[in-house]
């Protein structure tokens, strides 16, 4: 794939790269998606869902079992059925006119008081059923071990290092996880965290970590829903514990 075509890179695009990418090495994996597009004559890989779903299902994952064989195409389009699922539910809510956020995200600081940490789950809804789940969007292995035990016994923490992997982690769930964002060490774009929170039925809570009021404007740039996510100038396992351990009481 050319860089130019890297850089408009879109949420399902990301999600499709990720998935060749766990089956091969990054390289073989960008130029098995990068010739693909070539031969149809696309500079990137299309965002519209069931221009989407032919390109992965049709010469994608031809190329995928050419080269790596068939259960690896399987494989890949198997990784890629939540992400597309979830693409299609958009569409269907677009088009019924039925929106799936139930009411505004409070702002987060640090140093608020445990009443509005209890708003952590959104909505005008207090918060009555534990979020047992807590998604770290992180490489940080250290740190996502360190919440798990900061957190054992309370919620279980998940790290999250791929698109398709955030999306089965919220799909079907009953609770609504809360995501934790590690802006320093994510491997998934803010901008992907909004795209997902505005197709779950109730809204998804987001905690920035790591993130200062400079920086937070600039994630805002990306991903302007994020003005509304919970911020954390630290990333210390401690914090966030205290955070998630306060909203669950």
């Amino acid at each position: 794939m050319s860089p130019e075509g890297a850089r408009k890179t879109g949420v399902l695009g990301r999600a499709l790269l990720e998935a060749v990418g766990s089956l091969a090495e990054p390289a073989l994996a960008r130029g098995i998606v990068g010739e693909v597009l070539r031969r149809r004559g696309l500079v990137r890989i299309p965002e519209e869902i069931e221009e989407f779903r032919q390109l992965v299902e049709g010469p994608i994952r031809r190329q995928v079992e050419r080269l790596l064989g068939e259960d690896a195409g399987a494989c890949m389009v198997e990784q890629l059925a939540p992400v597309m699922e979830m693409a299609t539910s958009d569409i269907r809510q677009r088009a019924s006119g039925t929106p799936s956020d139930t009411g505004p995200r409070p702002v987060m600081r640090e140093g608020v008081d445990a009443a509005k940490v209890a708003r952590l789950r959104p909505g005008s809804t207090p918060l009555t059923e534990p979020a047992t789940l807590v998604l770290m969007v992180s490489f940080d292995q250290v740190l996502c071990s360190e919440l798990a035990d900061r957190l054992r016994g309370v919620a279980q923490v998940r790290m999250v290092e791929m698109t398709m992997d955030l999306v089965a982690s919220v799909e079907g769930k009953r609770a609504t996880p809360v995501v934790i964002y590690d802006d320093i060490a994510s491997p998934i774009g803010a901008e992907t965290i909004e795209w997902l929170q505005s197709l779950m039925d109730v809204p998804l809570p987001v905690v920035l970590c790591g993130v200062d009021v400079d920086r937070h404007r600039v994630i805002e740039l990306e991903a302007p829903g994020a003005a509304e996510w919970l911020r954390l100038e630290s990333r210390a396992a401690d914090v966030i514990s205290k955070l998630v351990r306060e909203a669950l009481d």
